[in-house]
């Protein structure tokens, strides 16, 4: 496992075996880079908000935190949905302060949320985007147990999970009368999109099984074939971004398109 002062670790799945565990839905990924403000740390994932530093003990987090796992009313709070809409569209990023509800911005660099995917193909296509268009240096991946159905008997770190979707839709039905586009509309634009998976507070350093790094020259691991345009193709002098079935300047829903269509291309010649 990655610590901020150690090396990645040995890779311990391929494309094939990630994209099973998270479609299963027992993990997630999430994406880095040297813009993130969210970094790994030896103690996990920490959400930049003030209350989260320095970071909770484990016994605080267990007193002051733990409950709301299973708060199905503290997931509706107004004020929990419009921080969800808020990280989801960069609003509290000093960069898109202008997304922001109401235009707070006093919501700096400050979130009480860290963003994941439960969509393989979104995130391959994300790490594929900040390389090419926004010209990332490297870019890491880490795979996140979501711990979805730990017993309430259990007595260890247990972290805190969301899926903003159906809570920020509430809020654009709420505001459907705008004759204009919201920032709930946004949000839940980005949120279907990506298959978000928002954790509260912290990520802990336990439930993220490995880590790796794409550059432009290398991939983290070895990707599914259907990625992949034919070898016959391929042009080893290239990155290897330029071997996808998808153009880099595809939206990612036309990449997931053209990903599954090679797909189902893979299936049909091997009958």
């Amino acid at each position: 496992m990655y610590h901020s002062d150690s090396s990645f670790s040995l890779i311990q799945f391929d494309g094939d075996e990630v994209e099973e565990r998270i479609d299963e839905g027992d993990c997630v990924g999430r994406l880095t880079d040297e813009s993130s403000i969210t970094r790994l740390t030896n103690r996990g994932f920490i959400a930049s908000a003030p209350k989260f530093h320095p970071c909770p003990s484990n016994k605080e987090w267990k007193s002051k935190y733990q409950y709301l796992r299973y708060n199905r009313t503290w997931k509706s709070d107004d004020v929990i949905i419009d921080s969800m809409t808020n990280h989801v569209t960069g609003g509290w990023s000093h960069k898109n302060k202008n997304h922001a509800i109401g235009g707070n911005s006093s919501l700096s660099s400050s979130s009480l949320w860290i963003s994941t995917s439960s969509d393989f193909q979104w995130l391959i296509w994300e790490i594929v985007r900040r390389l090419v268009k926004l010209r990332r240096d490297k870019v890491e991946t880490h795979l996140i147990q979501k711990c979805e159905h730990i017993s309430r008997n259990y007595k260890g770190l247990k972290p805190i999970h969301v899926d903003p979707s159906p809570h920020i839709e509430d809020k654009v039905i709420e505001h459907n009368h705008y004759p204009f586009q919201t920032v709930y509309d946004v949000a839940s634009n980005f949120v279907r999109a990506s298959s978000e998976i928002l954790f509260y507070g912290r990520i802990f350093d336990k439930n993220i099984i490995e880590s790796t790094v794409w550059t432009k020259w290398d991939t983290g691991f070895q990707l599914p074939d259907y990625c992949y345009i034919p070898r016959k193709y391929w042009n080893y002098r290239n990155p290897w971004f330029d071997r996808l079935v998808w153009d880099t300047n595809d939206s990612s829903s036309e990449a997931k398109f053209k990903m599954e269509r090679r797909r189902i291309q893979l299936e049909n010649s091997r009958r």
